[in-house]
């Protein structure tokens, strides 16, 4: 079958004017009544039957195309070229600009923001990264285990103490992780994580940590590669075609720092899994981003069912705006828990125009350090950049009490004890076991039979 499909079949490559690859483009097969999408690289490919097809060509952004193919007994190569619909752009501006000024403020940015893309080469920066995540009963089963819990009160038990150990229950249903590392960048994809310092509380499977090499949340790209959160690139809001998949709707204009800045509402114009929808605040003059607010929905997600986005820029340097602080929020439900989650990045001492020695970037994104483990917790009431929550709190004590004992000699002593125990059915069936906790050793003889 594979030998078939290639014999007959029709491949090739969508590009724009500037032969650059047009990604998500539609290839439409009026015959099939169905068709196919170009990949991230413009390439398309399709298995058919021999004879002749009407192809329509779509894309948001482009003059679309139709052709007539026939296929035969061999594989047809088929590379088409797209136009920028320039008149289709400009027309919906005029149109939109009338009834709302977010649409002049956002074809500003838009012309403005290779500049702001492209005009550092280079840089260094220092991460804090906090990630918790909170694993709640579902409305309903919060309600019958409360009944369950009244019934079976035992008026001979502490009503405080049993209060805590429920409190303390609730708690370990809490994950929370602490990293700091050095993030290294060289235009325009190169991406290195350095991670000096490392503490786990928990679970760490539903918990959001981001690798930058995979998805930068860089909204000045025309498509935003969310790489294992969306199902597919979301088109920009400032994106070059963005004006065809939103609407905008001035709703501030707002004075900070003795700068204007406005506070645009996005709106996808309509439903679908490549778009956001949330707040963007521009600053004026300078056209580029002040801070944002987007929120992604289910249908374009690939696990949770809702995604929020919040970035905090700040001029760093003059003239250089870049971010300070991201805030990603996250919930999934499954087997009756509801699953709510919360990252935040700090950023901080940026080194503009680092220079890196030869073959620094590579295969290797992501390098943790020896030490990374070995910080204590005056170490991370130093580096904090924003206080825990009272229940964070609570969880580090909880859990940082529970690790100090089983650490504990005396624990270790038992451990070693219980396990270095030799019964006649260990050295008969089973083998016999020594550990030494504390050392971190073991050795095991086999079974005589």
């Amino acid at each position: 079958m594979g030998s078939a499909a290639i014999a007959q079949s029709i491949r090739g490559s969508i590009v724009n004017e500037n032969d650059q690859p047009v990604p998500y483009a539609t290839i439409f097969i009026r015959e099939l009544n169905s068709g196919t999408t170009t990949n991230e690289q413009g390439r398309y490919f399709m298995v058919l039957n021999a004879g002749i097809y009407h192809i329509a060509i779509s894309c948001i952004g482009y003059e679309s195309q139709s052709l007539i193919v026939t296929i035969t007994d061999g594989e047809l190569i088929k590379n088409i070229k797209l136009q920028t619909s320039s008149t289709q752009l400009n027309e919906l501006v005029v149109r939109a600009s009338k009834r709302d000024p977010a649409f002049e403020i956002i074809q500003s940015v838009i012309e403005n923001k290779e500049k702001h893309l492209t005009q550092v080469k280079s840089y260094k920066t220092n991460i804090y990264v906090r990630a918790v995540e909170q694993v709640d009963k579902k409305k309903k089963a919060v309600q019958q285990n409360s009944n369950d819990e009244i019934q079976k009160l035992d008026p001979t038990k502490d009503p405080i103490e049993e209060a805590r150990k429920m409190e303390e229950a609730r708690l370990m249903q809490t994950n929370l992780i602490e990293m700091q590392l050095t993030l290294n960048y060289q235009y325009p994809e190169n991406y290195k994580e350095e991670r000096t310092a490392y503490k786990l509380y928990g679970n760490k499977e539903g918990l959001y940590i981001p690798v930058f090499s995979q998805a930068d949340f860089n909204f000045y790209h025309n498509l935003v590669d969310m790489k294992g959160i969306a199902e597919i690139p979301l088109i920009s809001p400032i994106s070059r075609t963005a004006i065809l998949s939103y609407k905008y709707k001035l709703e501030a204009v707002l004075k900070e720092n003795e700068k204007v800045v406005y506070k645009i509402r996005v709106i996808p114009r309509k439903s679908g899994d490549a778009t956001v929808n949330g707040f963007l605040f521009i600053n004026d003059s300078t056209w580029n981003i002040n801070r944002l607010e987007f929120t992604i929905e289910k249908g374009g997600l690939r696990f949770y069912d809702l995604f929020t986005i919040k970035q905090k820029y700040e001029e760093v340097s003059k003239d250089w705006w870049i971010p300070t602080r991201q805030e990603f929020t996250y919930e999934t439900k499954a087997s009756g828990r509801i699953f709510k989650g919360k990252t935040i990045l700090a950023y901080s001492d940026y080194e503009k125009d680092a220079v890196f020695p030869p073959r620094f970037f590579g295969n290797e994104v992501s390098v943790i350090t020896r030490d990374a483990f070995k910080k204590d917790s005056s170490y991370w009431n130093q580096q904090r950049p924003e206080a825990l929550s009272t229940d964070e709190k609570k969880l580090i004590a909880i859990r940082d009490s529970i690790e100090a004992v089983r650490s504990s000699k005396r624990y270790l002593d038992s451990i070693n004890a219980k396990f270095n125990k030799v019964t006649i059915g260990e050295v008969l069936y089973h083998g016999v076991g020594f550990r030494n906790g504390e050392k971190k050793s073991s050795i095991n003889f086999a079974s005589l039979l």
